[in-house]
């Protein structure tokens, strides 16, 4: 895509890290292709230390993944393959974006519409990658014939049926809590309690969804058809309930983790500390490729005269982001 290595959009360059994991009952030198986010961490840990579930925090969105560490060539559970629920993550982003390469500022940073949300289906025979911006704008990309990413399918008579599907999914992941980030697939069945749906085409006690794979039925075309687009108001720098509806189901609104939120009042803004003035570039192709030890070999203390508090409230963080000077919402500390 062009771009310097980041952390602040959903491609896979970004969202797709290396997590090693260590431990009794871990077997050795396996790649497990099962995934997992970074809100199965927490789940995963009490799970360790053998806290009964029934004692875990009410609030967690993620699910203990201790079980596919332990047997990380196994699959996914009921409908693996087909994009169940255990491979459909969601990626989510507010808020402003910068390009952290010396001629960021020359490209545009920072972007400050760069709030998106996305829904990706991991399955070995569904996978997928839909995604609209705050803009108005969407994406949609085979992952397994376009594992790069490059060819946006968004619009294309073909996937009309799946743009649907995704569209009606990323509407529960967007704004899911607890159980519903779990599965999300389960909010589509009229049993549920939690669905609102009124519609005598939602799928019955008896014909319930779990993965795409069902949901691309096409007796579920009306269904699906149904559901309002995923959409922002504005690009705002921070989530904004309003902003982001429409919502399904739609308490969904008045979820979003607010009973566990605590008050902002006691926060307290600090300017910046000790940071490194030198506004000149350093650095070769070669010493990209450096091993650890031949950095620690040339390494050297700084001097007291390298380092000074910045005149600017944040002369090494304006380097870094190529910005000067620095928008009000950098110096506030939101780097």
């Amino acid at each position: 895509h062009r771009l310097p290595g980041g952390k602040a959009l959903f491609y896979g360059e970004d969202t797709n890290l290396p997590f090693a994991v260590r431990g009794p009952g871990v077997p050795k030198n396996i790649t497990s292709t099962i995934p997992g986010v970074h809100v199965d961490l927490a789940p995963t840990f009490l799970d360790i230390a053998g806290l009964p579930q029934a004692d875990w925090p009410p609030f967690l969105d993620g699910q203990s993944i201790l079980a596919q560490w332990k047997n990380p060539t196994g699959d996914t559970g009921p409908g693996a393959g087909d994009g169940n629920s255990k491979e459909t993550l969601a990626v989510e982003f507010w808020g402003s974006n910068t390009v952290e390469a010396p001629n960021g500022g020359e490209l545009g940073a920072p972007f400050t519409n760069n709030t998106f949300k996305t829904v990706r289906i991991l399955g070995d025979r569904q996978s997928w990658l839909y995604s609209v911006w705050c803009t108005g704008k969407a994406e949609l990309y085979d992952t397994v014939a376009d594992p790069y990413e490059l060819v946006n399918l968004v619009g294309r008579p073909e996937h009309a049926a799946l743009e649907q599907r995704l569209n009606a999914l990323l509407l529960v992941t967007k704004s899911c809590a607890e159980g519903t980030c779990r599965d999300p697939w389960s909010v589509f069945n009229a049993a549920q309690p939690y669905n609102v749906t009124t519609d005598p085409t939602a799928p019955a006690e008896a014909d319930k969804i779990s993965n795409l794979a069902q949901a691309l039925d096409p007796k579920y075309d009306a269904f699906f058809a149904s559901f309002p687009r995923v959409a922002f108001k504005t690009c705002p720098q921070a989530q904004v309930v309003a902003n982001e509806a429409p919502f399904y189901p739609a308490a969904a609104a008045q979820g979003l983790g607010l009973a566990h939120r605590r008050t902002m009042d006691s926060f307290v803004v600090t300017s910046a500390g000790v940071a490194i003035a030198d506004k000149n570039l350093y650095g070769t192709p070669e010493q990209r490729n450096a091993t650890l030890e031949q950095v620690y070999a040339n390494a050297r203390n700084l001097t007291d005269e390298e380092i000074a508090v910045p005149a600017n409230g944040g002369a090494a963080v304006a380097k870094r982001w190529g910005v000067e000077p620095l928008p009000e919402w950098i110096r506030l500390g939101h780097d």
